[in-house]
């Protein structure tokens, strides 16, 4: 019976397995230009979930510049305006550099989640700002055409921007340099591991006839 659960829980295990998949890319889309963020002068770039539930693993910015106290975070859509509005609430602030002394020379940098739920389409606003003093660049698109669209960059105002640490907002239509890594909780397993768990539990079905020939 123990051993019988425990392959259960296995191939449950096998079943819901869910890997990390890039659902937006724009960081090779550069332009060459790109867009101040200071101590007061914050920066956001909206995105849309697509149809079910997803779990943040990561955030790539193409940013730098002579900077302190810098963040990147995930904020919530205000819900006010249409049909993209600008940053609401906070909802994490991910893990990353927080420094920068790079001139004018633009890297991409990958900022962690700790694993921030989202939820199926929806909007989301990435926020960069820096500290006092910091003369920071988060670089600008050609275009919105993404090299990979799991999800989607909502339409009309793409970005907005605020002069008084995100007290205010105001909208703007063009594009940054980013990517996002994410993990859907309904993700489908591959074939290798449909086949891992059927020869798990063929494994376990034949050592337990053998048991009860042996017995005989």
């Amino acid at each position: 019976m123990e051993r019988s659960l425990l392959l259960l829980v296995a191939v449950v295990a096998f079943a819901n397995a869910a890997k990390s998949a890039l659902v937006l890319d724009n960081i090779a889309n550069t332009s060459g230009d790109s867009t101040f963020v200071g101590d007061t002068d914050w920066l956001a770039q909206g995105f849309e979930t697509s149809a079910g539930s997803w779990t943040l693993d990561d955030v790539v910015v193409r940013v730098g510049g002579n900077s302190t106290n810098v963040f990147v975070a995930i904020y919530a859509d205000s819900g006010i305006g249409s049909p993209a509005s600008a940053p609401g609430g906070v909802l994490e602030t991910l893990s990353g550099q927080s420094s920068f002394s790079t001139g004018p020379v633009l890297s991409n940098i990958t900022y962690t989640s700790s694993g921030l739920s989202l939820a199926g389409n929806t909007l989301y606003w990435i926020v960069v700002g820096a500290g006092s003093g910091s003369t920071m660049f988060w670089s600008s698109a050609n275009n919105a055409t993404m090299s990979t669209a799991i999800w989607s960059l909502p339409s009309g105002n793409t970005i907005a921007t605020s002069s008084d640490d995100g007290s205010s907002w105001n909208p703007s239509s063009f594009v940054l340099n980013f990517s996002i890594n994410a993990t859907s909780s309904a993700a489908v397993p591959e074939p290798g591991t449909w086949a891992a768990a059927a020869l798990l539990a063929g494994g376990a079905a034949f050592a337990r006839w053998r048991r009860r020939r042996e017995s005989k």
